[in-house]
């Protein structure tokens, strides 16, 4: 006799094994990343980078 495997629609299984089936589904994305990336805008204004005034530094010079 053959053990007949009984069909169980996943939203009645437990957390537990709905995330164990969820994780054998998925894939690795391998080298590509999904994740978007936004431009920055070359009009707006960035504090963080150093602006073209400001390319020499002021050190005071002892004159003995």
């Amino acid at each position: 006799m053959s053990k007949q495997i009984k069909f169980i629609p996943k939203e009645k299984l437990s957390k537990k094994v709905q995330k164990e089936l969820n994780n054998q589904q998925r894939g690795s994305w391998g080298i590509c990343n999904p994740v978007t990336k936004k431009i920055e805008s070359k009009k707006r204004y960035n504090r963080k980078k150093v602006q073209k005034g400001d390319d020499f530094r002021f050190e005071p010079f002892i004159f003995a």
